[in-house]
């Protein structure tokens, strides 16, 4: 899946820096993916160099089926994965 393809209806505000734009991504009520996308339209707004680059990262971690061995929402993560062992 092409990160293009992840648009979705969740918008940032008329971020006009780079931390107005990562610090609205982090107060979103939205799934990561959503975020990311929302994070990389305001990127190519804003005409950042880096916007391409990472598209391309994100299309190629969604191609490797990342993130498909974990846990679903409301699923408890592996035991390994918790700092404490627990």
């Amino acid at each position: 899946m092409c990160a293009n393809s992840l648009r979705r209806t969740h918008k940032l505000s008329k971020a006009t820096t780079l931390v107005d734009a990562f610090e609205d991504v982090c107060t979103m009520d939205a799934p990561l993916n959503e975020r990311l996308a929302a994070f990389s339209d305001t990127l190519r707004e804003l005409n950042f160099p880096f916007a391409e680059a990472y598209d391309d990262l994100f299309a190629r971690l969604y191609s490797g089926d990342v993130g498909t061995t974990a846990p679903a929402v409301g699923e408890p993560a592996h035991a390994a994965v918790h700092a404490s062992g627990t």
